[in-house]
């Protein structure tokens, strides 16, 4: 991710070319003698060289190549190819994102509702421009929470989701649940 951040154009750093870059051999062995030398995103494209490159190296890109298999489907590369809004923007009050996965991918596509999820507390756990951790006040509404399963941001995240901002509403059909995951 890293790699693609620091050395693609503007249209192409998403994750549909982190997957790419993973599924071809010879553009993995290329981008990873790239990376050996990078100070790119403070040296991260060195340490993720040098960590692939180890012993148990062969498990990180396994486990990277099986985690994006997700990006393989057709309508996640359409609508991940490009975006019009910045999470940043949930910080400010400058957006409301509706985001609706089908009960019937959670399957398929969950890790991406995850990984949304994630970058979005990511997103309101940073400074607004001006400097204040607290920006306008931004509802997670997070139906079948339970289909999630368990997100250490979350976790780590809900005592100070108010200081950012954020206030989180999980759906659930029984406390059960929700002291099963958390």
């Amino acid at each position: 991710i890293a790699f693609v951040i620091s050395t693609m154009d503007e249209g192409e750093r998403n994750l549909i070319q982190v997957r790419k870059i993973l599924m071809d051999e010879d553009r993995l062995a290329d981008t990873m003698q790239k990376m050996k030398t990078m100070d790119e995103c403070a040296g991260l494209c060195r340490e993720s060289y040098s960590a692939i490159m180890a012993k148990e190296g062969g498990y990180f890109v396994s486990n990277a190549q099986k985690n994006t298999k997700w990006l393989d489907s057709r309508g996640m590369a359409d609508a991940l190819a490009s975006s019009s809004f910045s999470l940043s923007d949930l910080k400010t009050g400058k957006a409301s994102i509706f985001l609706v996965l089908p009960a019937n991918y959670l399957g398929q596509h969950g890790r991406f509702l995850r990984l949304f999820v994630r970058c979005g507390i990511e997103a309101m756990a940073k400074k607004t421009p001006s400097g204040d951790l607290r920006g306008e006040q931004c509802l997670f509404l997070l139906d079948e929470f339970f289909s999630l399963g368990y997100i250490d941001e979350i976790s780590k995240a809900a005592g100070l989701m108010r200081g950012y901002g954020l206030q989180l509403w999980p759906i659930l059909q029984d406390i059960h649940q929700l002291r099963s995951l958390y």
